[in-house]
């Protein structure tokens, strides 16, 4: 009888059907699905934006930190950041999920949240104190540069005016606007930001000489 429930669940899950996730948890399908699924329900919630069914699923105790199976080994938060699916990453992260957590390459979080463009996901992880500004925290892909090679301008700019540097270097030694160098709009902005920036430095330079004059 569980068995039938839990693969009912499942299907309702999919089709973002919320009276019958209900029926089917109160029957007694298992939350986190069979000892075979690749996918927990609150992997398919998550991934596609089911916020009340993922909320139920939360009610019920699901496993924030399982793993999918498929998906590069992505939990629940990570397909909904992936997806892009705010309200979901609220819920998540209010219910206590790992915001550290790194899927099987090795992936953050905010690394795809950048990846992605999903500017507001990142500043609920900013307010959730998840971001970091280091670039060796990230290895050979920083926030900005993932944003900037993906061509996310507004997020470039969120993050330059949260602490990430426009002259940090990838392993190869590419900055940010080297690796955006396909998309005009994110190359121009980061280049003319890296401009002001020197001069703004030089200008500063100069004023403090002529004090000791």
């Amino acid at each position: 009888m569980a068995r039938h429930w839990t693969e009912n669940l499942n299907i309702c899950v999919k089709n973002g059907e919320v009276e019958g996730v209900k029926k089917a948890l109160a029957k007694g399908g298992r939350v986190d699905g069979g000892h075979t699924t690749l996918k927990s329900p609150l992997h398919y919630a998550a991934q596609a934006g089911y916020v009340e069914i993922a909320r139920l699923l939360c009610d019920h105790k699901a496993d924030l930190e399982l793993r999918s199976k498929l998906d590069e080994g992505g939990t629940a938060l990570v397909l909904a950041v992936k997806a892009g699916h705010k309200a979901t990453v609220n819920l998540l992260l209010q219910r206590g999920a790992d915001a550290q957590i790194l899927d099987d390459n090795g992936e953050s979080v905010a690394q795809h949240a950048s990846r992605g463009g999903h500017t507001a996901i990142l500043e609920q992880l900013w307010k959730h104190n998840s971001l970091l500004t280091s670039p060796e925290q990230y290895g050979a892909n920083t926030l900005l540069h993932l944003a900037a090679e993906y061509g996310h301008l507004d997020t470039v700019k969120w993050l330059v005016s949260h602490g990430h540097s426009p002259s940090c270097l990838d392993r190869e030694k590419r900055t940010p606007a080297d690796r955006g160098r396909a998309h005009h709009k994110v190359y121009t902005w980061l280049k003319t930001y890296q401009t002001s920036n020197i001069l703004v430095s030089h200008w500063r330079s100069f004023l403090h000489i002529i004090t000791l004059v």
